[in-house]
């Protein structure tokens, strides 16, 4: 993505308003909440989400500073450059956004389908299963789409996609 030239902004490195950190801070929060509520269901009554709990590698505070610092260059950092920054504008080109945002969002779910399969080892219906809910994707394509900031972005990647705790 650098070496096409994109400036500054076209990559995202600006700050937003602090309306849009409060957004971010919300959905932030509302998995939070969720997370919450899902520990206090009973036994057996919850249905654990797709992905692997975060909180089982976090064994102190340096391990909690490495598990972001993965997260971050491993995860956030390229899928954030490759979909929103670099396909989303060129689907908007193209389509209506709310067309681009949700095949991006699609092309985000159907990415973490090698990490089902071989990671988790499940089946591949189960697999399929696990990436039916692609919120995270679509909150992505929105947020960038209304700030081209990938500072927020990788604030929500960082913070409101992983599952911790459940």
């Amino acid at each position: 993505v650098l070496g096409f030239g994109y400036g500054w902004r076209a990559l995202g490195l600006v700050l937003p308003p602090r309306r849009v950190w409060a957004a971010a801070l919300g959905v932030i929060l509302l998995n939070v909440v969720a997370m919450v509520l899902f520990q206090l269901l009973p036994p057996g009554e919850g249905v654990a989400p797709g992905g692997a709990d975060l909180a089982q590698e976090i064994t102190g505070p340096v391990a909690a500073f490495a598990l972001l610092v993965g997260l971050l260059l491993r995860a956030a950092v390229p899928e954030e450059l490759v979909l929103r920054v670099g396909i989303q504008p060129r689907l908007v080109a193209l389509l209506p956004v709310g067309w681009a945002i949700l095949i991006q969002a699609l092309l985000f779910s159907a990415g973490h389908l090698p990490q089902e399969l071989l990671s988790y080892g499940r089946p591949l219906l189960l697999s399929l299963g696990y990436l039916l809910p692609i919120e995270n994707g679509l909150i992505a394509g929105y947020f960038w789409h209304r700030t081209r900031s990938l500072p927020v972005l990788l604030l929500l990647h960082l913070f409101a996609f992983p599952r911790f705790g459940v």
